[in-house]
């Protein structure tokens, strides 16, 4: 007689028709969703990376006196005609805003800007690089800098380049300390050395200490100034390296009053010369084309401009009783100058939505209104830098080219 195991029997028929726990199976369904989400994610930023779209659509420039950024979260903007959005990506929630808060470059080849790109609740501040002709696939250098939360305001925004590929991005936050962050965007990593500067290295901020470092362009390697610049707040101008150090800021004295320092030998000198303009209406803008001839702007407490001058590279400074053709401007109101390599001065004023820009060929005497190439200008060591949309570059600051400016919306 064949004896049957009845136990195991039941135990097998059981296992095959027990019905399931359906709590690990929601387990199991939820961690399966969420697989599925984040491939598709990370399948959709591939492809917004690769077709990142090229057109801003307002720009401030380098370091401005402003109160903020045009694209703030709270505020809300239409798309300008142009702005092009990758066919393949899930559009965010809202319009979007593409705005240049600040740029700088070593040379019109390499320009970097910073674009704030927000919907009516968040946004994502990106650092990309100034397309002379678009290159297809090549979208932003950094994405999401500076910011704890997408909702964080910022304000103050600045680019300052150390070199061809080694930059410094910062702004404000409301009630913290200045923020800072270094982007290479090259093959040789940025490095501290024990050496000191070099006539014609670049030099900029690096961190909130308030001291200004030196950068060997061809090593990426950090070094220190002999001695730093005998001014508070010191903001690097752009004049190439080749025509000296070039700072602005504020006396060291109790005057209150914008100071301006040169260096000839990489910061083991300096020469100070304090300019009888009060420093708390707006940040100077110093301009010079040849290290020689130099000019500064600067907004005066009751909202007029003040305009100087120099022709013995910075050693001496007269006021010129220069009126330009502006109206009184709002204090929050962005202004620039650069001069072309014809000696020409050339001033723009934010007057929000449009820019004025006049234009003086006799030293900085007579300004008459111009047209300009659509948005603030800035200046680096071989040419030009219009942050308009679309951007501009030029040789001359009078012909200028359209540019590209890859940027990724905001993924929501």
């Amino acid at each position: 007689m064949i004896e049957l195991d009845f136990t195991g029997l039941r135990a097998e028929v059981e296992a095959a028709t027990m019905l399931p726990d359906f709590s690990q199976v929601a387990r199991r369904a939820r961690r399966a969703r969420r697989r599925a989400r984040l491939a598709s994610l990370s399948a959709a930023i591939a492809v917004l990376a690769m077709l990142a779209p090229v057109g801003v659509l307002t720009a401030h420039e380098r370091g401005i006196n402003h109160s903020g950024p045009i694209a703030h979260p709270d505020e809300t903007a239409p798309v300008q005609v142009g702005l092009q959005t990758p066919p393949a990506a899930p559009p965010p929630t809202g319009t979007i805003q593409s705005t240049i808060v600040a740029a700088d470059g070593a040379d019109l080849g390499h320009v970097y800007a910073l674009v704030d790109v927000c919907v009516p609740d968040s946004c994502n501040l990106q650092l990309s690089a100034i397309q002379a002709t678009p290159q297809p696939g090549v979208g932003p250098d950094r994405i999401g800098l500076l910011r704890d939360k997408p909702s964080q305001y910022l304000t103050g925004f600045r680019v300052d380049a150390l070199s061809d590929s080694s930059l410094v991005v910062s702004a404000q936050p409301a009630g913290g300390a200045r923020r800072y962050a270094r982007v290479n965007t090259g093959k040789v990593a940025d490095a501290t050395t024990n050496a000191t500067a070099r006539v014609g290295d670049r030099i900029g901020p690096v961190d909130g200490s308030g001291e200004l470092w030196a950068m060997d362009a061809n090593t990426g390697q950090l070094s220190g100034l002999p001695h730093q610049p005998p001014v508070r707040q010191p903001v690097v101008a752009p004049v190439a390296p080749s025509h000296g150090l070039w700072v602005t800021g504020t006396d060291q004295g109790n005057s209150g009053q914008v100071a301006v320092t040169t260096s000839r030998d990489a910061g083991r000198t300096w020469q100070t010369s304090t300019l009888g303009v009060p420093a708390d209406a707006g940040r100077p803008i110093l301009a010079s084309y040849n290290g020689r001839v130099a000019y500064v702007l600067a907004r005066t407490a009751d909202r007029q401009f003040a305009l100087l001058r120099t022709v013995d590279s910075g050693a001496s400074w007269d006021r010129l009783s220069t009126a330009l053709p502006w109206p009184s401007a709002d204090p929050n109101a962005g202004y620039g100058i650069v001069v072309r390599p014809d000696g020409a001065v050339l001033v723009w004023l934010q007057t929000s939505p449009t820019f004025t820009y006049a234009l003086s060929t006799d030293g900085g005497h007579t300004f008459a209104n111009v047209t300009g190439p659509g948005g603030p200008v800035i200046a680096v060591s071989d040419g030009y830098v219009s942050l308009g949309s679309p951007p501009k570059l030029s040789r001359d600051g009078s012909t200028w080219a359209e540019a590209t400016l890859p940027f990724l919306p905001v993924v929501r």
